[in-house]
């Protein structure tokens, strides 16, 4: 018999598999369950200095948040009533009755690498940062119960390098500037509508480069 050749590329192919195991792996998305994920992270964010970092510096009004978040969060705080009664009783005597500092992005600055060479960050809003780390771990989870644990796959992965040395079988990749790679489009394409819709209203579509604001076209730092 002869069968029709697919239309679809290699690369295609490649692309069509990942969308699926993407789809197998985040679904379902629920708010619920992202909402009791969220957290504040533990570094500074944009409004909160790294002299300061603990939960009472990132529950003062006015919280800085991007535009395209702020309804979420105000989804958050109806969600969680109880946090949402505690922000208000802890502002209750500061002077800035204002709840949110809408800001553009995030700002750029550097951290150490190494020795003798800097890495590029981005102190995220705080609003944002929030939200981000509940899509985080919920992603975490949903990884985790395909046996993907983020907290025990370094050690895998060590030892897996360690055999590849030895056999030759293997061989790690390290791409340069890999994250430019991840662009807005191909996440369109790749990730569940409902997480690519999460994902783009609490990343930050702009950065303060020296003061001045510029687009980002990869999709997070």
């Amino acid at each position: 018999k002869h069968y029709p050749q697919s239309s679809y590329s290699a690369r295609d192919n490649i692309l069509l598999r990942a969308r699926a195991l993407l789809a197998f792996v985040l679904t379902p998305f629920l708010d619920d369950e992202w909402f009791q994920c969220c957290k504040h992270g533990t570094g500074s964010s944009l409004g909160v200095s790294y002299r300061d970092t603990s939960l009472e510096a990132k529950s003062k009004f006015p919280v800085t948040i991007t535009s395209g978040a702020k309804t979420l969060f105000d989804q958050y705080l109806l969600f969680d009533s109880q946090l949402n009664s505690v922000l208000l009783s802890f502002n209750e005597k500061n002077p800035i009755r204002e709840r949110y500092n809408i800001v553009e992005g995030s700002r750029a600055t550097t951290v150490a690498k190494s020795t003798s060479i800097n890495r590029m960050i981005a102190i995220e809003p705080t609003g944002n940062m929030f939200l981000q780390q509940g899509l985080m771990t919920l992603m975490y989870r949903r990884m985790k119960r395909v046996g993907l644990d983020v907290e025990t796959l370094p050690e895998k992965h060590k030892e897996r390098a360690r055999l590849a040395s030895i056999t030759s079988n293997e061989a790690t990749i390290d791409w340069s500037s890999a994250s430019d790679c991840v662009s807005i489009d191909l996440l369109r394409w790749l990730l569940p509508p409902k997480w690519f819709d999460c994902l783009m209203r609490v990343r930050s579509p702009r950065m303060s480069i020296q003061d001045k604001f510029v687009d980002l076209n990869m999709f997070s730092t």
